[in-house]
């Protein structure tokens, strides 16, 4: 799986071969996209990566993050392409290392990272031991 940035990205990891791409809009579901034949990610990783990412963002790290604006990116998996609109964009590598895409406004940035660590929050059952 390749996600095809325009302009592109500075972080190499962009032009890597990917197993998961996540897309984070303003008060929407995120959307999940896996490589061909992998299965959905565990509930407990997908949790792990948001709140990683969510400290990256806020951190501004440089080795992981990417703020732009005016891009437009384009998934492809195997003969399937699906256009990515703006928003935070996770991806992670088969080597699961993981870089992100994210709006130049950095209030916007936060907001859309700290969305995702409460949407996958509530996707695990926190009163189960």
């Amino acid at each position: 799986m390749k996600i095809l940035v325009e302009p592109a990205p500075s972080l190499p990891l962009f032009a890597d071969d990917l197993e998961l791409v996540i897309a984070v809009e303003e008060e929407s579901v995120p959307a999940l996209y896996t490589d061909n034949g992998l299965p959905r990610p565990d509930r407990h990783l997908l949790l792990g990566l948001m709140q990683a990412v969510s400290i990256a963002v806020e951190e501004r790290d440089p080795e992981s993050v990417v703020f732009k604006n005016g891009w437009s990116a384009t998934l492809q998996t195997g003969s399937k392409a699906a256009e990515i609109r703006p928003g935070l964009v996770i991806v992670r590598s088969k080597a699961g290392r993981f870089a992100v895409l994210a709006p130049e406004d950095y209030a916007s940035s936060r907001r859309l990272a700290r969305q995702a660590v409460r949407w996958f929050t509530r996707a695990i059952r926190l009163d189960v031991p």
